[in-house]
């Protein structure tokens, strides 16, 4: 089915090589906001599914100790280990406000 998302960047951390983005989606598809930025090539930061082409800068050494050597495929994209990784700080995806129009008032 189609989706639908509008991408704003608002900040971008060459440093570290992440940028903070705005993402209002349309539809609400499962997985919607992970999908469409892996597929632009800028993936969530920390996400163990949909990331490829390598570990991202900002996942230092202090973030996730969960990450290792052996995590990441041979393309250096990450392998969600088979068992549940203690620690892991999972990949950063926030909420700054949900909006719902009710079904009936539009409100």
């Amino acid at each position: 089915k189609p989706a639908e998302s509008r991408v704003v960047v608002l900040s971008r951390d060459e440093n570290r090589n992440c940028s903070l983005v705005e993402v209002e989606i349309y539809t609400g598809r499962p997985h919607q906001i992970r999908i469409h930025l892996s597929y632009i090539g800028h993936p969530l930061v920390g996400d163990p599914l949909y990331v490829v082409g390598g570990r991202p800068l900002i996942l230092s050494e202090n973030c996730c100790e969960s990450y290792n050597v052996e995590d990441f495929a041979e393309d250096g994209g990450y392998e969600r280990p088979l068992n549940a990784v203690p620690g892991d700080c999972g990949y950063h995806l926030h909420a700054r406000r949900l909006l719902f129009h009710h079904p009936t008032s539009d409100e």
